[in-house]
């Protein structure tokens, strides 16, 4: 219990504070630097916080954990410490967008939420014994490699060069599609064939899988999108701005509606006060 709790704790300081501190100082550099950082609404400058933070976080697990994962294959050994730690550090990116990012799309929610719940669900098991669980080091492992896709989805609304962002993009859609590939293929392979664990928790294991690659299956599709022609990204990124926009505006005119309803007179007293420097006029005449 008291190791559940440490871990928590972790995680938790890894999301307020690690996190929390990669959003503050990009969010800082970008609004100084970026002016069209500074045109984008507040959610969607956190939005983009969000994704470039993660892929910074990724990269560095990406390099470091690859021997580590090398070596709990070809020996068989498999630490606990170091995929309890480096799991906490993935599953708080997922946390933190939740924590920190309103209106994330409803396919974004769900797939942080369930790897939270996954995250919670790998500090309880011992992947010293062989099981299920250890198809989650395959998922979370494949799911760091292609960080370049929170890069470009982090920097897409910064407008590099078209140059850079196609080849970004073309990138990032290769990586992506041959990890969310083999994850896929890993995973069924391993569940339906291999595992000796009972039915229903292999169903219920294939179950979870599917509700995280809804969410990769159609950022799978953005990206080939956005590879082959870019404009694509261009013309939605244009409307969601133009959303942004439109309803700043129509927060701004309720608010303004409201204020002028509070302060206006009522109609008598107006007609009244109107009519008070008539009649003292006529007097005087």
């Amino acid at each position: 219990m008291i190791y559940f709790l440490e871990q928590i704790l972790l995680l938790l300081s890894l999301t307020v504070i690690g996190n929390g501190g990669f959003y503050v100082f990009y969010y800082t550099i970008l609004y100084k630097f970026n002016r069209n950082f500074r045109k984008l609404s507040h959610r969607r400058r956190l939005y983009d916080v969000k994704n470039i933070t993660k892929a910074t976080i990724l990269s560095f697990l990406t390099f470091y954990l690859t021997p580590h994962v090398y070596d709990m294959i070809t020996t068989g050994k498999w630490d606990n410490d170091i995929i309890t730690y480096f799991g906490n550090v993935y599953v708080s990116t997922d946390l933190a967008g939740l924590l920190f990012v309103r209106d994330l799309p409803n396919l974004t929610k769900i797939h942080h939420t369930v790897v939270l719940c996954l995250g919670i669900f790998s500090i309880c098991v011992d992947y010293g014994v062989s099981g299920i669980h250890r198809n989650l080091i395959a998922l979370t492992y494949f799911s760091i490699i292609p960080y370049l896709v929170n890069c470009l989805l982090g920097t897409k609304d910064l407008r590099f060069p078209s140059v850079i962002y196609k080849w970004l993009a073309i990138i990032s859609s290769i990586m992506y599609a041959i990890c969310i590939t083999i994850n896929f293929l890993y995973q069924h392979i391993t569940i339906l064939f291999y595992s000796e664990d009972l039915l229903l928790v292999r169903i219920a294991a294939l179950i979870i899988y599917h509700l995280i690659f809804m969410d990769d299956r159609n950022l799978m599709y953005w990206l080939f999108k956005v590879a082959k022609n870019p404009k694509f990204n261009k013309n939605i990124d244009n409307k969601e701005v133009e959303k942004d926009n439109d309803s700043d505006i129509d927060e701004s005119i309720s608010e303004n509606e409201s204020v002028l309803e509070d302060s206006d007179l009522d109609e008598s007293e107006l007609e009244e006060s109107e009519l008070e420097p008539i009649e003292k006029s006529c007097l005087i005449k």
